[in-house]
């Protein structure tokens, strides 16, 4: 069973910001990368080569980035935030960490493609709208229909 699920949060303004939620509250504390760093596929990304960096080191090494305040081993990344006391923190198996970052640049890369259904990233909502079906084209549903079939 998977152990977390990315979603959208939608604001009453307009706003939406990736989030997760947890089915095993031993690792709820990666919600803390997302927090800080979920709207920006290159801050992942970069993050994530930082806590490599780390790893690398072989010994115990802080990694922080804004609000959000690791200490990286080999075998595990201790996830916490600034002002947090060492207790508070959350140790997460290293591969894990390294994982819950690969599938949350997936999900904001469907995300920004307009792949999350009845979702315009707010990137794309200058150039796309939703409209009501009477005012598509009669081929465009054709289309669909057949790309249905073909399935």
């Amino acid at each position: 069973m998977k152990e977390y699920h990315f979603y959208l949060r939608i604001f009453v303004n307009g706003n939406q910001a990736m989030s997760s939620f947890f089915m095993n509250e031993k690792i709820n504390s990666l919600i803390h990368i997302i927090d800080q760093l979920g709207h920006s596929r290159g801050e992942l990304l970069s993050f994530k080569e930082m806590l490599k960096d780390g790893v690398a080191k072989g010994q115990r090494t802080f990694v922080g980035y804004n609000d959000l305040s690791t200490y990286v081993n080999k075998e595990t990344i201790e996830i916490g935030r600034s002002g947090f006391k060492r207790k508070d923190y959350q140790s997460v198996d290293t591969t894990k960490v390294f994982e819950y970052i690969d599938e949350a640049v997936e999900f904001l890369d469907m995300y920004n493609a307009c792949g999350v259904p009845g979702i315009i990233p707010t990137s794309k909502k200058e150039e796309l709208v939703i409209v009501p079906k009477e005012f598509v084209k009669s081929e465009y549903w054709e289309h669909q229909d057949k790309l249905k079939s073909i399935k």
